[in-house]
This record gives C-alpha cells, sequence and structure tokens, in this order.
C-alpha cells in the first residue's frame, strides 16, 4: 500500500500547486506583453525570464501591469520609454529580478520605494532618472548590486560617493 501512495504522489507531484505555484506565469500577462511586441526570453521551463520594452514611445505605466504576472523574471529592460515611478509598483513582487535597466526614464524617488525589497539586484541602470540623493539609502541596500548607474541623474557626486562607500563590491558610476 505505501508503495502505491509512493507512485501516486510521484505522479501528481507535478501537478500540485506547491510544486507549481511560483513556476506558473500568468498565460494573460505573457499574452499582453507577446501583444505589445515585447521581447521575451524564457528558461527552459517555459516561464518569462527577460522581458524587454525599450525605445518605444508607447511603453507607460501599464505595461508594466502585466509584469506582476511573471514571477521568475530576472531581467527587465525599458530604456527610453515613459515608465514613472508609479508603475513601479508592479515589480515590487519580482523576487528574483537581476538586471533592471531604466535608462532615462523619468523615475524618481517615491517610485523607486516600491523595489526596496528586491534583494536579488546586480545590476541597475537609472541614468537620465529623476532619482536623488534620498534614495541613497534605498540603492544602499541592494547589497548584491555589482553595477549601479546613475550618471545623468540627480544624485550628486557627494551622494555616488555615499554610494561607493555603501557598496564596496558594486562599480557605481
Amino acid at each position: 500500500m505505501r508503495r502505491f501512495a509512493f507512485f501516486v504522489a510521484l505522479l501528481l507531484a507535478p501537478f500540485s500547486s506547491a510544486h507549481g505555484a511560483e513556476r506558473d506565469d500568468d498565460p494573460a500577462a505573457v499574452n499582453a506583453l507577446k501583444a505589445i511586441r515585447a521581447e521575451l526570453k524564457f528558461d527552459k521551463d517555459g516561464s518569462v525570464i527577460y522581458v524587454d520594452v525599450s525605445e518605444r514611445d508607447d511603453i507607460d505605466d501599464k505595461v508594466l501591469r502585466h509584469l506582476f504576472g511573471l514571477p521568475k523574471l530576472k531581467r527587465f529592460h525599458a530604456i527610453y520609454t515613459k515608465i514613472t515611478g508609479e508603475g513601479l509598483k508592479h515589480l515590487a513582487n519580482a523576487k528574483h529580478l537581476e538586471v533592471l535597466d531604466l535608462y532615462s526614464c523619468p523615475i524618481t524617488d517615491n517610485g523607486l520605494k516600491h523595489l526596496r525589497n528586491l534583494t536579488q539586484l546586480r545590476k541597475v541602470n537609472l541614468v537620465g532618472s529623476k532619482v536623488t540623493d534620498k534614495s541613497i539609502q534605498l540603492l544602499a541596500n541592494w547589497k548584491k548590486l555589482k553595477y549601479l548607474a546613475v550618471g545623468g541623474s540627480q544624485i550628486t557626486r557627494e551622494g555616488i560617493r555615499k554610494l561607493q562607500a555603501a557598496l564596496p563590491n558594486c562599480e557605481v558610476e
């Protein structure tokens, strides 16, 4: 009897909610991103791990609501888009996010606060944003950062020195 129960459990494991809870993307989110011609890349299980919507005038905060349905997202690129800090709230639960490229997006300190719990970030590009020295403490808490680009933002030279001191293993420019 135990052997039978073991085999039933083995057969049902791929379908259990505990096993697949984090793995499954929201199909509506994936289809919405495909519809706007976002560049998507998938892992071996078919989950979206990369989204690029760069250099598009039609991309704004509304697009980001679809990212909430991608639990394994690791890389998000939105260079030269209209994404503001308000839209970043949809990335707040992207706990696997490692790369965030918001080059020349009008991100502010208030918007950046939505990302304070993203502990896996390794590369962040905020060049040309409206982020100021008010975000230094938040940025300094991303201890896994290896690269942080803030040139052209409103972070001062003194702020950059503070970030370099707080993140000794990170290239800050």
